[in-house]
């Protein structure tokens, strides 16, 4: 078994800007600069052989490149929240990729849970009851805030390997998206 997920890279100029706002961020396990990344579809614990099928089901897709803006900080996991992330703007071109990717996953064998999309970069990850009034400062004074934006122009298949010091991704493929954002 293989944990995966499918995502969309930060691209390094995107990746270097959060960084430079982690650094300041009053937490102490932030997300390496190079794992920074927007989810599509989440594949869990997974057969090498379903693995095989989701690359071959990914390689068929063609869909656009589409523009994702990074518009602020915020919370996840409610009351109790596990971690602080970049919110990305909601899109009908990402919404459109989100539901071609995770329909071609579970196509391809995959058991995908069934949950509303919600596009964020994690930026850091909390433990229960962490946080505190600098945290929680840090953030508000983020919310809206324009982090930036990129035109995606591929998205990637890839492997976590949860180590005690944190995960690792593995790039398994990446997939192209076709034409530019303008």
């Amino acid at each position: 078994m293989r944990r995966a997920f499918v995502a969309i890279p930060c691209p390094d100029p995107v990746a270097e800007a959060l960084a430079r706002l982690q650094a300041d961020m009053p937490v102490a396990r932030t997300v390496p600069r190079e794992n920074l990344h927007l989810t599509l579809c989440f594949l869990g614990a997974v057969p090498g052989s379903t693995l095989e099928a989701v690359h071959e089901a990914l390689s068929d897709l063609r869909q656009p490149a589409v523009e994702v803006a990074l518009q602020g900080l915020d919370w996840l996991g409610g009351h109790s929240p596990r971690a602080v992330v970049a919110q990305v703007a909601p899109s009908p071109a990402l919404q459109a990729l989100q539901t071609r990717v995770t329909n071609a996953c579970r196509n391809a064998g995959a058991r995908i849970e069934r949950r509303r999309f919600v596009p964020h970069v994690t930026l850091a990850r909390l433990r229960a009851g962490a946080g505190g009034a600098a945290l929680n400062a840090f953030v508000a004074s983020r919310m809206g805030l324009d982090l930036g934006r990129f035109g995606a122009c591929e998205f990637a298949l890839l492997e976590s390997d949860l180590r005690p010091e944190g995960a690792v991704y593995t790039a398994l493929a990446h997939y192209p998206l076709l034409g530019r954002v303008a």
